[in-house]
């Protein structure tokens, strides 16, 4: 898995490793992975005086309520890092893991759990939840879960940890859990294990569990469990090594969110700019979603190792061939070949690309009936949020005209730095992308002047994004289609043409034209393109 360095606060890359999801099926084939089982001792702490040192480091780390991440090729800094370290190699060790299943991304999510003797028998408990990378559900839909999951208590009194022996989400068409899709069987029972110091349990990462307060056998006493979650093949987005960086927070679990058990459960990918990109190896090894310009390029290799392919940037696509079970896609100088093609450009621009044999007809249409709109983007930054000041919101909406071209305004200031955004839209915009961009400014500071006064005449910086004028995109924020010409052939808007996939924000079942939009497309596109080549394998 790519990810950028540890003290990074962005991630312009995602890249998921689909193995993950295969490691609990090939762990049926050689040592059982147990519902639950238990140890009287946790690994690697043979006596009580290490325990209590770690019980104080983890009351410590409760107190921030976040998760950390501890590489398995790390080497520990601190008593819970070596615990956790600990744990992760002893359970790798039992289930007999071979080499091959520990290369790439390996490590442990470790946290600690506590409650004290005043909370509320509600607050004691936990609701029912499965682990699982949380950010990555809530930003892609994509469900994936530890290998393995852990507790260890140290201290004696609590409610029990309560875990389903069987697993209760169904199994998409690209392997992954599908967590909008339960599947609670009758024959699945449950099992138990009561607090006491030093006892060690394991769980199957993808089963559901939690803390049913009322099981509780006696009050008044501390809580206290140090949790560490073993990761093969994946590193849960947003999570910070241990001990630096930013963690991620421990979502609080609501009450009436069974499966997905986190306060937020919507969809999108990564903090990148506009344009991502998503590709599909031929071996739906990985499927990635990338931040870079509009209109790139990118290529997989046969081999179906997208690590081992190429980015290419500003390379203009010209004739895309289909022959049987293959895809060959020309441009700038350059041919690359794939076994599936996602398009995700929006239908105007593809008037330009050459599709041998033809697409069909309705396909056809859209590209000829669609045309992009008219954006320019202006980000004015200021020393001081005078207009919040003055008491204005900094929001404007205005009726735009040739001489006064800005429509909306709003104030977009994060932290200490302040910052008006507006747009010119439409045919102001198409005239005005005629003309310099000194112009532009003067135009655009003219109107702030206008409606916050003198001092947003002097920005400490003005920045645009042209859209007009873009080489690539000739346009934003989105194709559009006249009056009549896109309801006839709706259905050709996201239907694949044999080998070809079409993703972008055009083809989105809704937030047409957003961000949203364009993940929404893409995860669409993933599971058509995943569930195309395991069909083919098979």
């Amino acid at each position: 898995m790519k990810r950028p360095p540890a003290d990074e606060d962005t991630e312009s890359e995602v890249e998921l490793d689909c193995r993950v999801w295969r490691l609990p099926r090939k762990l049926r084939t050689g040592k059982a992975l147990p519902p639950l089982q238990a140890w009287e001792a946790p690994p690697g702490l043979p006596s009580s005086r290490q325990l209590t040192a770690l019980a104080a480091a983890a009351r410590k780390l409760a107190q921030g309520g976040r998760s950390f991440w501890i590489s398995a090729r790390a080497k520990p800094q601190s008593a819970v890092q070596r615990f956790a370290l600990d744990v992760f190699h002893f359970h790798l060790a039992r289930l007999q893991l071979s080499g091959d299943q520990k290369a790439g991304i390996a490590g442990a999510e470790v946290w600690a759990q506590r409650r004290s003797a005043r909370e509320s028998k509600e607050r004691r408990g936990m609701n029912w939840h499965f682990d699982k990378d949380e950010d990555l559900l809530d930003e892609c839909g994509l469900c994936v879960h530890p290998l393995v999951g852990t507790a260890t208590y140290l201290t004696d009194a609590g409610a029990p940890l309560t875990v389903l022996t069987q697993p209760t989400l169904r199994v998409d068409r690209g392997s992954g859990p599908d967590p909008d899709q339960p599947q609670l069987r009758r024959s699945s029972s449950a099992l138990v294990a009561y607090p006491r110091k030093g006892l060690h349990v394991a769980f199957s990462g993808q089963l559901l569990h939690g803390v049913p307060g009322q099981l509780e056998e006696e009050r008044g006493k501390e809580r206290l469990a140090l949790l560490v979650n073993v990761w093969l093949l994946h590193r849960p987005l947003g999570l910070r090594s241990s001990g630096g960086g930013r963690s991620s927070p421990r979502k609080k679990l609501r009450a009436g969110r069974l499966l997905r058990g986190s306060e937020s459960a919507g969809v999108g990918c990564t903090k990148a700019s506009a344009g991502k990109r998503l590709a599909a190896d031929a071996s739906c090894r990985n499927h990635v979603l990338q931040g870079a310009g509009a209109c790139q390029g990118s290529g997989t290799n046969r081999d179906g190792d997208m690590r081992k392919g190429k980015l290419e940037f500003g390379a203009r696509v010209t004739h895309v061939k289909t022959s049987e079970g293959s895809v060959e896609v020309r441009g700038s100088g350059s041919t690359t070949r794939c076994s599936r093609l996602v398009c995700a450009l929006p239908p105007a621009n593809l008037k330009a690309v050459t599709f041998e044999p033809p697409l069909p007809s309705s396909r056809q249409a859209l590209h000829e009936a669609n045309f992009i709109g008219c954006i320019i983007k202006s980000v004015i930054r200021y020393g001081q949020p005078f207009w919040r000041n003055k008491g204005f919101s900094g929001e404007v909406v205005a009726e735009s005209t040739a001489e006064e071209p800005v429509f909306n305004c709003y104030d977009h200031c994060i932290g200490d730095s302040h910052f008006l955004v507006c747009f010119m839209n439409g045919a102001p915009a198409k005239l005005w992308s005629s003309r310099s961009q000194a112009e532009r400014k003067e135009v655009v500071l003219k109107q702030l002047t206008k409606w916050f006064g003198q001092e947003a005449n002097e920005p400490l910086e003005f920045l645009e994004k042209d859209w007009v004028a873009d080489e690539f995109t000739t346009g934003c924020p989105v194709g559009c289609y006249p009056p009549n010409t896109l309801a006839p052939h709706m259905q050709a808007l996201r239907e694949p043409c044999g080998l070809i996939h079409w993703a972008g924000t055009e083809s989105a079942d809704s937030c047409q034209g957003f961000m949203d939009g364009a993940v929404q497309a893409a995860q669409r596109c993933a599971r058509e393109v995943i569930a195309a080549l395991e069909a083919a394998r098979a």
